[in-house]
């Protein structure tokens, strides 16, 4: 049980990491355009 809390929250972490590397790398694609 508390195994699966923290893999869902490591999850979680890591998608909100992801996400914000997405969104730098898209607004640096925009303003290259």
């Amino acid at each position: 049980m508390h195994l699966e809390i923290f893999n869902f929250k490591f999850f979680l972490l890591l998608e909100n990491v992801l996400n914000e590397e997405f969104k730098k790398k898209t607004h640096r694609n925009k303003s290259m355009r």
